[in-house]
């Protein structure tokens, strides 16, 4: 059906009507506007769209998604295998072997946040749109809401699973020698010393030992400023690309650079803003149903309603590290 179809794909537009606007008559003129007694000239409808800008969305891109088609609707649970620490002990000769017994506790991921969406039309009003793929747009706007909704929650609570060592005013687990802020006492942020302070989280990072593969940091999207005008004007120096709609900018250092606006501050202006590596987070999300109505029981009208199950999990708190920071 058409109408999932385009929700699945996600085109960012939306439905707008543009009518004429009433040209002033000169006085004793007739009014044939809409205004007037006579009416003849009618409101003109446009049968195009207004495109719409949304929010980017990271989640997606910054966890792991490899238990996704595990679930089926909320409540289910994933259980997930974790890998043992190995002993490693001194050897001299004669020394008699001490078998070790490989154990190491599973990790149970819930899935318990679900959200829906359901909307409908007259069919009188859909029978006069000239935008015929008005019931099509409206359920696009529902796919990117539904992201747009994820993408806050999780960016707005995530961070308190944060590993110990990756957060705060000493934080390095080696040195405890980066200080990467608190609540009340964050750090100020500048075009001058952005370089360096992305660099302290380089270092919290390597000693985590992160693999130098699939490492993110999700940035305001005003701190992406700052970094375009740092010393790192020339974009080519960041590897950057053509901002992605997930928001990803391009590599500084071993980073994936993402920039987002949907970070909730906790203090004026002042934002936990996540680093980590991909090992970290674990995301599924089920589309469970999308429902077309093309004729309502109560209504003369057509319809269309659907339910996501989704949630996350920090499976590795030491890949994941918080920098309390502002725009100084």
């Amino acid at each position: 059906m058409e109408a999932i179809r385009q929700f699945l794909r996600g085109v960012l537009l939306f439905p707008f009507n543009v009518f004429m606007g009433t040209v002033g008559t000169a006085a004793g003129g007739i009014d044939y506007t809409q205004s007037g007694a006579d009416k003849r000239i009618p409101y003109a409808f446009s049968s195009k769209t207004i495109l719409k800008f949304y929010d980017a969305c990271v989640i997606a891109d910054i966890a792991n998604r490899d238990y996704e088609g595990e679930i089926k609707a909320m409540g289910d649970k994933v259980v997930i295998n974790t890998t043992p620490d190995v002993v490693v002990n001194k050897y001299y000769k004669g020394k008699q072997t001490s078998w070790q017994d490989l154990n190491s506790a599973a990790v149970e991921m819930n899935i318990t946040r679900a959200i829906d969406f359901a909307f409908k039309m007259d069919k009188i009003d859909l029978k006069q749109f000239q935008d015929k793929g008005f019931m099509d747009k409206c359920a696009t706007d529902a796919a990117q809401q539904q992201k747009i909704y994820i993408d806050s929650e999780f960016l707005g609570s995530i961070y308190a699973d944060a590993g110990t060592a990756n957060k705060g005013t000493a934080a390095g687990r080696k040195t405890g020698g980066y200080n990467l802020g608190t609540t009340g006492s964050g750090i100020a942020v500048t075009k001058t010393n952005i370089i360096d302070k992305i660099l302290d989280l380089s270092g919290v990072a390597e000693e985590q030992n992160w693999p130098e593969d699939n490492r993110w940091l999700v940035l305001p999207s005003h701190f992406t400023v700052l970094l375009q005008q740092s010393d790192l004007k020339d974009t080519s120096m960041t590897g950057a690309e053509s901002t992605l709609p997930n928001g990803r900018l391009g590599k500084l250092g071993k980073f994936t650079i993402y920039s987002s606006n949907l970070y909730t501050p906790v203090e004026t202006n002042r934002y936990n803003i996540l680093f980590g590596h991909q090992s970290a987070i674990c995301f599924a999300s089920q589309l469970v149903e999308v429902e077309y109505f093309d004729k309502l029981e109560t209504t003369f009208g057509s319809g269309m309603k659907g339910l996501q199950v989704y949630d996350w999990k920090v499976t590795k708190p030491e890949s994941m590290g918080v920098w309390y920071a502002y725009k100084g």
